[in-house]
């Protein structure tokens, strides 16, 4: 009877840890093919990709090409779109004593939600690069 339980046992814990691996994969990749509607790695890479081809600081004509991409893109999606300037400001040097000012543009895309009366989802990110990186 004892062997019974202790077998039981460990098939139970490896039937358990099996399920619970199982449940922690990612779906899928979805196909470039998919609706704009779902979110497609491929689709996002070939964006990155095309963002990535060489540095673009704040400042830089690089940056204005990048940008322009974006907008081009938040446009393709029917999001409303608005670009927003502001100043960007950095330390750097040793110990952070020099600093930093440029004119950045925000990029602001809104996808109203079908519940107005629910709050708001924000997502950020920055599109420059760091002076003499790769992309």
């Amino acid at each position: 009877m004892k062997t019974i339980r202790f077998f039981g046992f460990w098939i139970c814990l490896a039937l358990g840890l099996v399920l619970g691996a199982v449940s922690q994969r990612p779906p899928a990749p979805v196909p470039v093919s998919a609706p704009e509607t779902h979110f497609s790695a491929d689709r996002a890479m070939a964006d990155v990709a095309a963002i990535a081809q060489r540095p673009h600081p704040t400042g830089s004509v690089e940056i204005a090409k990048v940008r322009d991409h974006l907008l081009s893109r938040i446009n393709a999606l029917r999001l409303e779109v608005s670009v927003r300037p502001g100043e960007g400001f950095s330390q750097h040097g040793q110990e952070g004593r020099a600093l930093s000012a440029a004119a950045v543009q925000n990029l602001v895309g809104v996808l109203p939600g079908q519940d107005r009366t629910l709050p708001a989802i924000l997502i950020m990110s920055h599109y420059d690069s760091v002076h003499n990186s790769p992309g």
